[in-house]
């Protein structure tokens, strides 16, 4: 008799654990719940010098806050493409919004090429590419 009992405890218990578990599942969404999407960094909004401009030998580059980024990384080159960036500089923190180009780095006439990469742990995000011919 008492492993009769037993059994009943037993399928009784299994049961309300069974029960349980599948009330935790929906209410998480169910077995093909959402999961979360991974987040980039907001594109970051170019403002000065403004696109096709002319400006100085020594430009100051100035851009909007990068939200939801851990870094940035400013490129400036004479080639739209970036293949051999002038300015590569590393990792300024989110919020710097400006850039300076050091005397001696641009010619003058030449049109140079400038983008903000702002990264996260989920990845990168590139801003538009502007362009400014030095005077």
């Amino acid at each position: 008799m008492d492993e009769k009992k037993d059994f009943i405890v037993l399928s009784i218990v299994s049961i309300v654990a069974i029960i349980a578990i599948v009330l935790l599942v929906l209410s998480n969404g169910g077995i093909s719940g959402q999961v979360p999407k991974a987040v980039l960094p907001d594109v970051v909004t170019l403002t000065s010098p403004g696109d096709g401009s002319t400006t100085t030998l020594t430009p100051t580059l100035d851009w909007s806050r990068a939200h939801r980024a851990d870094f940035i990384i400013l490129y400036l080159d004479n080639k739209p493409g970036f293949s051999t960036p002038i300015v590569q500089e590393f990792q300024l923190r989110k919020n710097e919004l400006a850039y300076t180009v050091p005397a001696g780095l641009l010619q003058p006439g030449v049109t140079y090429y400038w983008r903000i990469v702002s990264y996260n742990d989920n990845g990168a995000t590139n801003s538009a590419t502007w362009s400014f011919t030095t005077q």
